[in-house]
């Protein structure tokens, strides 16, 4: 009988392949490398993958070149090898994507550099004349090039960014003054039309960034999303945002640690008319000498913010001088909300004293938009630091009654049908609900979580 010849491996289509190397590649996955067994195994299985023959290279370079992670103990050696690569396969180029400078720094630790320095700074000064004219502020003479600083790495992605034509997402951190930031300086000169999410860190307490100095770069027309952190955001710091037009596609923007009140919330909602997610985390010392003014904030969103349909303000729960008597008030007409989180505090009022403000219990269903689906509440009292009041009474005990004023208005917003799509309450505190009996007869239910909260769910008809 005649033997039959061994046959020759199948060649999946190209496109085929291209899918199938992808799952081994998520981009959002790489910024856990660290403590991400899965992805870092992904990602050496693409390079593997990319020596085995040239038609897999060609295939699975877009996946390695996607996004360029660096981490914040990280020295400036990564960086200037990726800047090497670019400089001596500009194919390259157009494939990175995603650039993260760590979570929100790019000092390195001091480490042995494998790159030598004259090495180092031969790389450098190359890719500083191959970025030509069109960035005459990053010159050889501002980079002061000093292996195991942070200026290593800054000069490296900021030349970096010259070179990356299609990069969509750009997280950076700004360790000194907003005037010497090289990324700063090359972020003013290079084009990046496709840049739809920035992420940037002001590390300087002393010299915090502010909304005027980023105005630029929330005017780049492909600009959706923009997250800071240490950011001013108030009446001296927004004169030229008060004039200007932000990015017509920008949806979402989130602040950390910032500072930020009424006048900056208005001229950010009225310069952005477009957005449609608003985030404010004020943290210990972010305010200032002066509270929050909650019942300002309230005017404008009245008055600004009916296009809003997520809307985040948070305060530490624990730090008492940010917090404000004054409440949000009437929020109905932001005809658009559909997520709302907020201390408590901002949405019923304090006493003078602190207590929490008696309302009826019918307070949450006036106040809040028939178009509200998602409730979240933080409570700014720290029931471990209470004792007893003047009357007697634990000021636990009284803390509870206010919880059961809550719980009675969260049961008539529940009851009232007046907002036919609300569907999720999450609560932070450490006392369940107290009318959980009647909410199970209205088709909800509660689940407890082990972060002090507890979450009331509408269960789906079956």
């Amino acid at each position: 009988m005649p033997t039959s010849s061994p046959r020759s491996p199948v060649e999946l289509p190209e496109e085929l392949l291209q899918h199938i190397f992808s799952f081994l590649h998520e981009p959002a996955n790489l910024q856990l490398l660290p403590s991400d067994r899965n992805a870092r195994l992904g990602l050496s299985t693409l390079v593997n993958i990319a020596l085995t023959k040239k038609a897999y290279n060609r295939i699975v370079r877009p996946e390695l070149y996607h996004t360029l992670f660096i981490q914040d103990d990280s020295p400036g050696t990564r960086p200037i090898l990726f800047l090497k690569t670019l400089l001596n396969h500009p194919e390259t180029r157009p494939l990175l994507q995603e650039l993260y400078s760590g979570l929100w720094s790019v000092d390195p630790s001091p480490q042995q550099s494998r790159c030598k320095p004259d090495e180092t700074s031969h790389i450098l000064r190359t890719a500083a004349d191959h970025a030509g004219p069109g960035i005459p502020a990053l010159s050889w003479t501002q980079i002061r090039i000093s292996l195991g600083t942070p200026g290593t790495a800054q000069a490296a992605i900021a030349l970096i960014l010259t070179f990356t034509t299609q990069l969509r997402v750009l997280a950076f951190s700004i360790t000194g003054s907003m005037a010497e930031s090289l990324i700063m300086t090359a972020l003013r000169d290079v084009r990046l039309p496709h840049l739809s999410k920035v992420q940037v860190a002001c590390e300087d307490q002393q010299d915090r960034g502010t909304m005027d100095e980023f105005i630029e770069l929330l005017q780049r027309p492909a600009l959706t999303i923009f997250r800071a952190h240490g950011m001013e955001c108030e009446d001296d710091s927004t004169t030229a945002l008060a004039t200007s037009s932000l990015s017509p596609k920008l949806q979402q923007i989130s602040f950390e640690h910032s500072f930020l009140d009424a006048t900056g919330i208005a001229r950010l909602l009225t310069s952005a008319p477009g957005l449609r997610t608003l985030s404010v985390h004020w943290g210990p010392g972010t305010t200032r000498s002066s509270k929050i003014d909650f019942g300002a904030i309230g005017q404008v969103l009245r008055d600004h913010g009916t296009k809003l349909e997520t809307l985040h303000l948070k305060s530490e729960d624990s730090a008492s001088s940010l917090d404000s008597n004054s409440s949000l008030g009437d929020l109905k007409d932001l005809v658009s909300l559909r997520e709302l989180a907020l201390p408590h505090h901002a949405l019923c009022g304090q006493e003078d004293d602190g207590e929490i403000v008696e309302r009826s219990p019918d307070h949450l269903t006036k106040i809040l938009p028939r178009s509200l689906r998602e409730l979240e509440i933080r409570f700014a009292k720290d029931v471990e630091m209470l004792g007893i009041s003047e009357d007697g009474l634990y000021e636990e005990e009284k803390v509870g009654m206010g919880y059961r004023v809550l719980d009675l208005q969260l049961l008539g917003l529940i009851r009232g049908g007046w907002h036919p799509e609300f569907c999720y309450v999450i609560v932070h505190r450490y006392d369940g609900f107290t009318c959980l009996k009647d909410v199970r007869a209205l088709g909800w239910g509660m689940e407890r979580s082990e972060d002090d909260r507890f979450t009331l769910r509408r269960r789906m008809a079956s």
